[in-house]
C-alpha cells in the first residue's frame, strides 16, 4: 500500500465514521416541516458534557466505542507499515 492508497483508506474511514455519527444524531432527532431538525434537549447537553471530558472521563461504553473506532485506524496503519518498504514512506503521528 502506498502512502497515497493509505491516505485515501484513511479518508474512506473516516467517512463511513462520519455517516455512523450522523445516523446516531438523527436518532435523537425530529424533522420539522421546514426540513430543520430538532435535537432532544438532554443529549445536546449529554453531548457537549461530553465533548469537554478527558478520554478517561468517558464512560466505559463510550471508551469502548473510540476504541473500536481507532481499531479500525489500527487496521489501516498496520497493513501499511507491513507493506514492502519501498511502497511506503514514513508517516508522522501527531
Amino acid at each position: 500500500m502506498t502512502k497515497e492508497e493509505l491516505r485515501q483508506e484513511l479518508a474512506i474511514l473516516s467517512h463511513h465514521v462520519w455517516i455512523e455519527w450522523w445516523k446516531h444524531q438523527r436518532a435523537f432527532s425530529q424533522k420539522t416541516i421546514n426540513k430543520y431538525l430538532l435535537i432532544d434537549g438532554k443529549k445536546v447537553e449529554e453531548w457537549t458534557k461530553r465533548s469537554y471530558a478527558s478520554f478517561d472521563k468517558l464512560s466505559e461504553r463510550e471508551r469502548k466505542i473510540n476504541n473500536e473506532i481507532a481499531g479500525r485506524y489500527m487496521a489501516l496503519l498496520e497493513e501499511y507499515l507491513g507493506a514492502p518498504d519501498e511502497s511506503k514512506e514514513e508517516v508522522r503521528v501527531l
